[in-house]
């Protein structure tokens, strides 16, 4: 809701979220690659995507965007190929605006969803777990969080934010 001034207060709680999860561990969550047993592996040149010049589909990043993923996205709306920060959070409302939900509500969108602070239908309805896996679904075996805790955290995020 444009006239929701707490709209995009919603959306930077929920994307802390995702980066907190997608990439734990990592002191920069902007620079996670992958994890090699018990070591962080980083990488430090945000010019492009870490795999970018590779045939592999590897996820990096704050969200752990794949490379098809991040690729199709630029290639949609013809941003930068450059994996900075802001490219990273760019692309990641990006696919958020971008999940649909089925027929029953054909317009309502995952950021929509988070917009409003209905995190519940925005994993839910959208299916978002398929784009993030460590999101709560019966069946995931990735699911690091149930939703109680997610909007919880959700909460906390939003009432931290807004005191600042």
């Amino acid at each position: 809701k444009i006239s929701d001034t707490m709209a995009m207060v919603r959306v930077q709680a929920f994307l802390r979220i995702i980066r907190e999860h997608e990439a734990k561990g990592f002191e920069d969550p902007y620079l996670a690659d992958r994890w090699e047993g018990k070591e962080k592996i980083s990488f430090t040149d945000m010019s492009k995507h870490p795999y970018a010049d590779s045939k592999a589909d590897k996820p990096a990043g704050a969200y752990q965007i794949k490379t098809d993923t991040f690729n199709g996205v630029i290639e949609r709306t013809g941003w930068p190929s450059t994996f900075t920060k802001n490219d990273q959070d760019r692309v990641a409302m990006y696919l958020l605006q971008d999940r649909k939900a089925g027929a029953e509500h054909p317009k309502r969108t995952a950021l929509g969803y988070i917009m409003e602070g209905k995190i519940k239908e925005a994993v839910n309805e959208i299916k978002l777990w398929k784009l993030f896996a460590f999101l709560p679904h019966e069946g995931n075996k990735q699911q690091q969080i149930n939703m109680d805790d997610l909007e919880k955290l959700f909460t906390q995020y939003v009432t931290e934010m807004t005191k600042k």
